[in-house]
């Protein structure tokens, strides 16, 4: 899936496609978006059992971004993890086509629920609780 099985993560990954940024950033936007990321104390081991602390950016559903300046975990992951996650926004995340289609909308929600599962199968390898 990445090159040599990892993934650079020294920088953010884009945001979802949104019609424009309240912060004064020139933010990059992509359809290629559904990441989140996660900040560890640098001796958190798979043994830790650290709070975990989950941040769902607001912007009204139709701006914001984790990559934003704003929301970089890193100053509060100091005894816990943190944890922040991109979801789909404005009319690719909301937007309800009803019959003959029956597209229901609501997926920047269905893409939050995904990465709060991911969290709850997957902390613990970065020293998070995951009960």
């Amino acid at each position: 899936m990445y090159p040599n099985g990892s993934i650079n993560a020294t920088t953010f990954s884009p945001g979802c496609n949104q019609f424009d940024s309240f912060t004064n950033q020139a933010p990059t936007y992509s359809e290629d978006c559904l990441y989140l990321n996660v900040w560890a104390p640098v001796k958190a081991t798979n043994k830790s059992l650290l709070r975990v602390k989950v941040w769902i950016y607001g912007g009204g559903g139709y701006v914001g971004s984790t990559s934003d300046p704003l929301y970089n975990g890193c100053g509060i992951a100091t005894n816990a993890i943190v944890v922040s996650k991109n979801y789909r926004l404005g009319p690719l995340g909301w937007l309800t086509l009803g019959p003959p289609a029956s597209f229901t909308g609501n997926y920047g929600v269905l893409d939050v629920f995904m990465a709060l599962k991911w969290v709850q199968e997957n902390i613990a390898s970065f020293g998070g609780n995951n009960v």
